[in-house]
């Protein structure tokens, strides 16, 4: 007997259900529904992953039967078979609560050998049974398994994975996408824009690095890849290369991609991406009073990079001379994920290093602008919702010639860009990787993906956008009155960038 595996609560019937009457703290335990309205819906799921478990245990004995299985494929084979095995006596524990007992019987049926899951019901009589689809009058009820051949299909002909989706009239789909939190956030869009277009269609899933950025996310439930009525899709948004050419923007990339994957026809509905805040985040300020005494506005400001893409980098020092202007009027708080480049800004709240992917989103939303690069933090100032009589989150991006500003820029920021003013991206973003090679090794050093026009460190594009211009429009967002002028008639920040 294998041991079970710890009962995840998407796979628990509620253990605190009157009707179960059982109480319990186990942290592994959902909310307490309150009711068993929906305790039937419950043990559904928990019969179709057996189905599932079950069916797929079958597939695996073919496969395993195999003569010219190599040794690695035994062993994979092997392991999975043993995941499933302490599955379905997981499973068979999350019906206890129900009140029930479930075994499984051989069964000769005419079409050949099929498997029955008994589900017995022994409480005594009077006692009040579970909602389920055993009849009042009933103490039992059994469920045939269709066992797949070796083909795949089921005894009356139709594959396992059509049959099993057919079932609950949904398509189960699992989106894997393991790239940079910015091109996620991307992601959270699409889930999005499937769940609210297609309502009813789908159950989704997602396999990223960045699962803080799905928390509270109401189209997201918990799906195994190993279910054989699971799609798996690794994302991709190949209109990327036709961005200097085509009318579109970064957030329609994974929606078009799953568009055409999906057989549907979705467009965004919302030019952000999709993200979810706690209770304590709404009402709770990630700033204290103490890091902001005078109650300063809250900008963030992301003065580096990664080394990756140091084409993308403005100088610091005019980062600097930004937080020097607005010094007594914002407090800027310096963030900046550990082993990139970012040099420490004076004057700011240093968070260097010190933010979770979910810190992120909390400040975000408490955030009353953004300064930054062509990032992830420009992203999550779209996406993140705005507080309570906010109008809006400004964010100030230092863009240079990299990327096409339709494909990038949000209506309420302010893209500072030179698309179309220099030889180097006359016609479009260049889309280049370095400023200069590192010697680490990475194509990005290659010739055909270097900055072609460098000037004192920077790409010129860069260096054509002045901490003056950054400032004049960080004003503009604090007020709706034009800049002030000075008593010789110049902006007060005519002199920053000379």
């Amino acid at each position: 007997m294998f041991e079970p595996l710890p009962i995840k609560a998407d796979l628990m019937p509620c253990l605190a259900c009157p009707d179960a009457g059982i109480r319990t703290d186990d942290p592994l335990v959902p909310e307490i529904c309150g009711s068993s309205s929906d305790c039937g819906g419950r043990l559904e799921s928990i019969k179709q992953k057996f189905i599932h478990a079950y069916s797929r245990l079958n597939i695996l004995s073919d496969q395993l039967a195999s003569p010219v299985l190599q040794i690695e494929q035994k062993e994979a084979l092997l392991t999975q078979r043993q995941f499933l095995e302490r599955a379905i006596v997981a499973f068979q524990d999350a019906c206890i609560p129900f009140g029930f007992v479930v075994e499984t019987v051989d069964m000769v049926e005419a079409v050949g050998v099929a498997k029955v899951l008994r589900f017995t019901h022994p409480t005594p009589d009077g006692v009040k049974k579970p909602k389920a689809e055993a009849s009042d009058s009933s103490s039992s009820f059994d469920i045939l398994i269709p066992i797949p051949d070796a083909s795949g299909n089921t005894v009356d002909g139709r594959g396992f994975e059509d049959s099993a989706a057919s079932a609950s009239g949904k398509q189960r789909i699992i989106l894997k996408a393991f790239l940079s939190p910015g091109d996620i956030l991307m992601l959270t869009a699409a889930v999005r824009e499937i769940a609210e277009s297609c309502p009813g269609q789908f159950e989704i899933d997602i396999r990223t690095p960045c699962g803080a950025l799905w928390e509270h996310n109401p189209h997201i439930i918990h799906l195994e890849e190993w279910d054989p009525s699971v799609r798996t899709i690794d994302c991709e948004y190949p209109i990327v290369h036709h961005s200097n050419q085509r009318p579109y923007h970064f957030i329609h990339g994974y929606i078009r991609f799953l568009s055409k994957e999906l057989g549907i026809d979705i467009e965004p509905t919302q030019f952000k991406g999709d993200v979810y805040l706690s209770e304590h985040e709404k009402s709770t300020s990630f700033i204290s009073p103490d890091d902001n005494p005078g109650g300063l506005p809250v900008w963030i400001i992301s003065a580096g990079g990664k080394y990756d893409f140091t084409i993308k980098w403005w100088h610091w020092r005019r980062y600097q001379e930004v937080v020097d202007a607005f010094r007594g009027r914002i407090l800027f708080v310096q963030v900046g994920e550990e082993g990139h480049f970012h040099p420490k800004l004076n004057h700011t709240l240093d968070l260097r290093g010190k933010t979770t992917l979910r810190d992120m989103v909390h400040l975000m939303h408490w955030a009353d602008g953004v300064v930054c690069g062509v990032t992830f933090h420009m992203h999550l100032a779209a996406a993140t919702p705005l507080r309570s009589g906010q109008k809006a989150r400004p964010a100030i991006v230092v863009a240079g010639g990299r990327e096409p500003p339709h494909w990038e820029a949000y209506p309420t920021h302010q893209f500072l860009h030179t698309v179309g003013l220099l030889p180097c991206c006359s016609h479009g973003g260049c889309w280049k990787s370095r400023t200069l090679p590192l010697g680490d090794g990475d194509a990005k050093d290659d010739p055909q993906n270097l900055c072609v026009d460098v000037v004192g460190g920077l790409p010129r594009c860069m260096d054509h956008i002045t901490a003056d211009q950054v400032c004049r429009q960080i004003d503009l967002a604090l007020s709706s009155t034009p800049l002030d002028k000075n008593k010789n008639g110049k902006d007060n920040y005519g002199e920053l960038s000379k």
